[in-house]
């Protein structure tokens, strides 16, 4: 933690629920993990087999790593396969924790989503006040108007639900898997939508790489999908609630 702390340390990321590809046995681990995020510089691998954390030492023999291409260029994303690499199990056979894992890291998505959208947001309505049609800035056209408007209404809610999920990790924390899922889930869906409608509202030129809104929407998309997409989130917290749909016969 201290490595990491002060930057001599960079871990990159591969968890996934109920991952079996991956098994540990003593200190050694063997298999094919699930995709990893954050690769190139990272100096470890926080991953999980089954119900185990495990943290393996990138430059350890026996690591094979295949490089995966992303529509994020901004990130780098790898699986790596292990042949009786050592590894360190930092939580033997407690899935709570590598649930609690997943659920901070969804959290800290949701997070950075929300950031991209806003972003993505505030150049859209910038954009509307300075672009001139029949000598009025569009901004002052009724349908710009509605289309900001949903979308800072979409946003807001969305602001009070990772607050509060965020809350819950130390006041409540029996509750934040669940505020975690439910942020991510909102979160993403809202996300795409803001994008979708400000790569609109800038025309033509919303879609070339010159306003570099391109970067903001691969981001939102590549998101949408780490760590479990809005149906997954959505269905672990109907888990997490013991919800039970009964077939009908």
């Amino acid at each position: 933690l201290h490595g990491i702390a002060n930057g001599s340390i960079r871990v990159a990321y591969g968890i996934k629920r109920n991952h079996a590809a991956l098994h540990s046995e003593g200190n050694l681990v063997t298999g094919r993990s699930a995709v990893i995020a954050d690769v190139d510089g990272a100096s470890h691998y926080l991953l999980n087999a089954g119900d185990k954390l495990l943290v393996v030492d990138c430059s350890a023999p026996g690591i094979r790593v295949e490089n995966l291409k992303n529509v994020d260029r901004t990130r780098s994303f790898a699986i790596a396969s292990f042949d009786n690499t050592d590894c360190d199990v930092i939580a033997p056979g407690y899935s709570e924790v590598v649930n609690h894992s997943i659920a901070v890291g969804r959290l800290s998505i949701a997070a950075e989503t929300f950031g991209a959208a806003e972003k993505m947001f505030e150049d859209a309505r910038g954009y509307s006040l300075e672009r001139y049609q029949f000598d009025r800035p569009i901004g002052s056209f009724q349908s710009i108007k509605h289309q900001l408007s949903d979308m800072i209404s979409d946003l807001e809610p969305c602001r009070s639900l990772l607050w509060y999920a965020a809350y819950t990790y130390d006041a409540e924390p029996e509750e934040f898997e669940l505020h975690s899922c439910l942020a991510k889930s909102l979160v993403s869906d809202v996300a795409k939508r803001v994008a979708k409608t400000s790569l609109e509202i800038h025309g033509g030129m919303g879609y070339t790489e010159l306003l570099g809104l391109h970067l903001w929407f691969k981001r939102i998309e590549t998101n949408r999908q780490l760590l479990g997409g809005p149906e997954a989130t959505r269905s672990r917290a109907a888990e997490i609630q013991q919800f039970v749909i009964e077939e009908v016969s």
